[in-house]
């Protein structure tokens, strides 16, 4: 039932180093994404040998973090300043700065980076990226509690994936690439009946619970509460329309 958890974060991990890549990229400073994602993996790998259970991610903002003049000491006076954390203060910063304060910086990050996709996205290509941004915005509901099905239907497998899809689909229909989004769309098909895309089947062909994002075979049943099955038959759609 791991592998509907491990997929999808292994996917997310590599389509982030790309993405912040990318993003140093249009800042003017080109590192190969090959070598990026490499030195991302080999890293992980090394620190779960230490029990790290927190991957290392590829930093995000370089085109921000360029334009304040930061530089490789900036990246090493950071990751001392975070040494003492790892004696117990973290949970003394957290006490002292709060949650309200954390929150707003992710937020000013957040409105950075979509800031710089519109730029670095061609006019015709703003519904893809929309639509990758409502995928993200389904998971923050559901964070929340939510029950709305759709909404747990994208959390469960991971919605930077479901993200990545949608946008590339409706950009490759835009582009009249349909060959391309034809395939996509197969694949998704597949990833969704199998639990890795869209998993909320709390039931198992059993009948048996297990926790939302579990990885079974995608069906309807009894309880009406599996409900990724009608993601994978939308997906077939559009693989059929193509």
């Amino acid at each position: 039932a791991c592998i509907a958890f491990v997929f999808p974060v292994g996917v997310q991990s590599t389509l982030f180093a790309v993405a912040n890549a990318e993003s140093a990229k249009e800042a003017g400073d080109h590192y190969p994404s090959v070598e990026v994602i490499l030195m991302d993996g080999v890293v992980n790998v090394l620190s779960g040998f230490f029990g790290s259970v927190m991957p290392v991610k590829v930093a995000v903002g370089h085109p921000r973090h360029k334009a304040s003049g930061a530089s490789p000491w900036y990246v090493l006076a950071a990751s001392l300043l975070c040494l003492p954390l790892l004696g117990g203060l973290a949970d003394v910063v957290h006490l002292l700065v709060g949650s309200a304060v954390v929150t707003a910086a992710l937020i000013g990050v957040g409105m950075a980076v979509v800031r710089q996709a519109f730029e670095a996205t061609d006019s015709r290509h703003y519904p893809a990226l929309v639509m990758g941004c409502c995928c993200m915005l389904a998971e923050w509901v559901a964070s929340l509690g939510s029950s709305f099905p759709s909404a747990l239907s994208i959390s469960a497998g991971g919605p930077v994936i479901v993200a990545v899809v949608a946008a590339q689909l409706v950009a490759d229909i835009t582009d009249l690439r349909f060959v391309q989004a034809g395939g996509l769309a197969l694949a998704a098909t597949v990833c969704t009946f199998f639990g890795l895309m869209h998993s909320n089947n709390p039931v198992t062909l059993a009948g048996d619970q297990q926790a939302i994002g579990g990885l079974t075979l995608a069906t309807e049943d009894e309880s009406g509460r599996n409900d990724g099955w009608r993601w994978g038959v939308c997906y077939a759609l559009v693989a059929g329309c193509c």
